[in-house]
């Protein structure tokens, strides 16, 4: 029977980006959804998978995650600094993941800022960077 990886993959998205480097930008504003009163800047992170295994049984989920910073600073400068940190913590990283084995480690793909939005009725400028990993079941 399949499990479904995301529940387990995103405790171990959440230690990788628990530590001080990230906490001194962020304090401990590292969500995996945004409460309803938010205070800036914030990481929100997200984790969908596919399959990826070949003709074989095994199951092997495709992780795609997306991490996205918002900031209300204006220049860009204090969201830049946060998702650089972002991008250091999980490039190449391996990822503890209960009940999995990394394939691998976590492949950046980019870093796109997608600009300014409201949330909340609060204008954020928000910057994104996409990543890929690979499990085993263990």
């Amino acid at each position: 029977m399949a499990n479904l990886s995301l529940s387990a993959v995103s405790v171990g998205v959440y230690t990788a980006l628990n530590v001080s480097g990230l906490t001194s930008l962020v304090s401990s504003r590292i969500y995996d959804d945004i409460p309803p009163a938010p205070t800036y800047p914030l990481v929100l992170y997200l984790v969908d998978e596919t399959e990826a295994r070949g003709m074989g049984t095994a199951e092997m989920p495709e992780i795609d995650l997306r991490v996205s910073v918002f900031s209300t600073s204006a220049d860009g400068a204090q969201a830049q600094a946060i998702i650089a940190k972002v991008k250091d913590l999980l490039k190449d990283a391996v990822l503890t993941v209960t009940g999995y084995a990394m394939a691998g480690r976590v492949v950046w793909r980019e870093t796109v800022r997608l600009g300014t939005t409201e949330i909340n009725g609060v204008k954020v400028n928000e910057w994104v960077v996409l990543f890929t990993c690979w499990l085993v079941a263990a």
